[in-house]
């Protein structure tokens, strides 16, 4: 691995995504049931971790698929066909999980 690839720009960039992916699914599992269900959801049915999975595939696919390099990403129909690759390969991955 390339010492120069994990600088404190690309953690950074991985923490907040993290946040956002993680965020975003707590708000759907939010809008979609009331807050009864949702906590049920979440607590009872280990919605967090599950959650948290989905967060960890996705941010793994796009670093695997090299999004986070700075180089690769100022083309943006490469960025749009490594984003779209990414996401697919995480899909699958948590469909057979």
């Amino acid at each position: 691995m390339n010492p120069n690839r994990l600088n404190t720009r690309t953690i950074l960039l991985l923490l907040v995504e993290a946040v956002l992916l993680y965020s975003s699914i707590m708000g759907a599992v939010y809008l979609r049931f009331t807050k009864g269900e949702a906590q049920y959801e979440l607590i009872g049915r280990y919605g967090f971790y599950k959650a948290l999975l989905a967060t960890a595939f996705c941010l793994a696919a796009f670093y695997f698929y090299d999004l986070y390099d700075f180089v690769v990403i100022h083309d943006r129909r490469e960025l749009l066909l490594r984003l779209i690759q990414a996401l697919g390969v995480a899909w699958v991955a948590l469909s057979l999980v």
